[in-house]
């Protein structure tokens, strides 16, 4: 399927500008109303359908590469280019807790399913599980070669999943940090990782153009698919189980299929950096993805029903 300016079932809705700086990680409220994004400058947060900007820190003083709401929606953690992660009370937007034990960048920052525990992977090879309320430590796994770039937990699980520039793909019990499985090896760097919400398949961005599909009861890969011209940077699974959005490097925002793998839409925006971000949002069919050389966030309404029909 080739590009399309306006593509099948996709609809911008809002554009929230940064003022031309770069944009890192982004992550939606629990609720769907608030977007948070990660700028070389700091963070800011939005209130999407009106676009107002309602917040703006700029404690980090690096560029800020990851964001996470936790599901409870009570804190937001971000983490620097520098490796330090802030959690972040989103009540009265206070800092409750700040942590430098990263000594390079944190790239990625997932939640557990109940909020409890917080993972963080950094470009230092290390894996940290947090108390996602008190903020300390609580596991190291140093067990990587390279830069852990792909990070997912399982949905109503225990279980998170790592992937990284050496092609490994783990999965690792979030209370105790043991290692659970090694899932067959990515044929490239992998650059992101995504758990269907059904726990059935683990998705993975690779750097060789490709999108490839686990079975993380097994570990075995079971599809492989292209359409990309250029290196992953991001792949998520929708809530609805249905579809599924990819980003590449050379800008272009793939809508595909889960049922039958195959793309349904594209988008062709410019390209991007290696931490592009695409968010579905927890509640209602909006996606949003950045843009224009990552200098800007586009809110994209999506038709599900249109989307998950055949050609």
């Amino acid at each position: 399927m080739t590009a399309n300016a306006n593509p099948k079932g996709m609809k911008v809705i809002q554009t929230l500008r940064g003022g031309g700086e770069l944009v890192f990680g982004i992550d939606w409220s629990p609720n769907g109303n608030q977007l948070a994004a990660g700028w070389k400058d700091g963070i800011r947060i939005w209130e999407v359908r009106s676009g107002e900007l309602q917040h703006k820190f700029v404690d980090h003083l690096a560029p800020v590469y990851s964001m996470a709401w936790s599901p409870d929606g009570a804190i937001l953690a971000s983490g620097d280019a520098r490796g330090k992660i802030i959690l972040r009370e989103t009540e009265s937007w206070r800092p409750l807790k700040e942590s430098t034990r990263h000594s390079l960048g944190v790239v990625y920052l997932a939640w557990a399913p109940d909020s409890k525990l917080l993972v963080s992977g950094s470009l230092d090879h290390q894996i940290i599980v947090w108390d996602g309320k008190a903020g300390e430590q609580r596991n190291t796994i140093r067990h990587h070669g390279n830069a852990v770039y792909g990070l997912a937990w399982a949905p109503a699980s225990n279980l998170f999943a790592t992937g990284t520039y050496d092609h490994d793909v783990c999965i690792w019990n979030g209370e105790t940090g043991e290692l659970i499985r090694n899932l067959e090896r990515s044929s490239g760097p992998v650059t992101n990782l995504s758990w269907s919400p059904d726990g059935r398949y683990l998705a993975g961005g690779v750097s060789h153009n490709a999108i490839q599909i686990w079975d993380p009861s097994t570990g075995r890969r079971v599809y492989e698919l292209e359409g990309h011209s250029s290196e992953l940077l991001y792949v998520q699974f929708s809530p609805t189980d249905r579809i599924f959005a990819s980003k590449s490097a050379d800008g272009s925002l793939r809508i595909w299929r889960v049922d039958s793998w195959e793309t349904v839409s594209v988008y062709q925006g410019t390209g991007g950096n290696t931490h592009g971000r695409l968010r579905f949002c927890p509640t209602t069919p909006l996606l949003a993805a950045r843009d224009d050389g990552d200098t800007v966030i586009r809110i994209w309404e999506l038709d599900v029903e249109s989307l998950d029909c055949k050609q």
